[in-house]
Formats: structure tokens, C-alpha cells, sequence
């Protein structure tokens, strides 16, 4: 079972046994899936799935909202006066930041689902209290 995976709009996916957080491609990603001991897999996308990071000495990445991901370009070094239209795609690939991508409802459906039916990880057995 991999410790995360990220699903791409081109539908493709990397994960850890593809290489490292920091080799994964950084735009496009709609979906970042992790095993969960209580429910299964957890899913980040949506409003907190613009951004996908790995926060400094946590055991798994996450998705970020603006807000979020701000906090995180700061812990890892980032000047605090950062605006998100002033950084390059070079910048976001340097801080680890994946980059989420808003697309149409057939493609999002048929990725959802593709996440879902994944066999690599266990099936979603419920929502967790954290999850929305």
C-alpha cells in the first residue's frame, strides 16, 4: 500500500514507490489519497485540495487552502509577506507545494471514481469527524 498518492487531470498518478514527495510532478494534481487506520483512505481535494504539501516533521502530506498554504511557505522559510501571484512554478516546485487544477465535471467524475476503486488502498469505510 502506498503512503500517498496523488491523481493527475492527464489520469495519471504517482506516489512513494514511484519516487519522492519532491519528484512528483507539481501541476494538475486533483486528488491526494492516504492510507487511514479509522476509515480506510483519507482524500484531500476540493476547497482543501488547491495546494498539497508536506509539512515540516508530520508523517504524510495534506491539502491546503490559500490560507493554508501561506502558513506553510512560512514554516519552511518562506519571507512572511509571500503573494502567491509573485511565485513562479519553479518557486512552488522548490517549497514542495503541489498545485491543484479545476476541471470540468466529467473529468472530476471519472476521477473520483478511479480514486475510489483504487485496490491499492483499503476501501473508505466511513467519513471521519475531521473530513467534510
Amino acid at each position: 500500500m502506498p503512503a500517498w498518492r496523488l491523481y493527475y487531470d492527464d489520469k495519471s498518478t504517482f506516489d512513494d514507490n514511484d519516487g519522492s514527495w519532491m519528484d512528483a510532478p507539481h501541476v494538475g494534481v486533483l486528488v491526494l489519497a492516504t492510507p487511514d487506520v479509522d476509515v480506510g483512505r483519507e482524500l484531500d481535494h476540493g476547497q482543501r485540495g488547491e495546494f498539497f504539501a508536506w509539512w515540516p516533521g508530520t508523517s504524510k502530506p495534506w491539502g491546503y487552502d490559500r490560507t493554508g498554504i501561506l502558513d506553510y511557505l512560512s514554516a519552511v522559510g518562506w519571507p512572511t509577506t509571500t503573494r502567491l501571484a509573485d511565485l513562479s512554478l519553479d518557486d512552488w516546485r522548490q517549497a514542495g507545494v503541489k498545485i491543484g487544477r479545476s476541471v470540468d465535471n466529467a473529468v472530476w467524475s471519472e476521477t473520483l471514481a478511479r480514486v475510489v476503486a483504487d485496490p491499492d488502498f483499503a476501501p473508505k469505510s466511513a467519513t471521519a469527524t475531521r473530513e467534510y
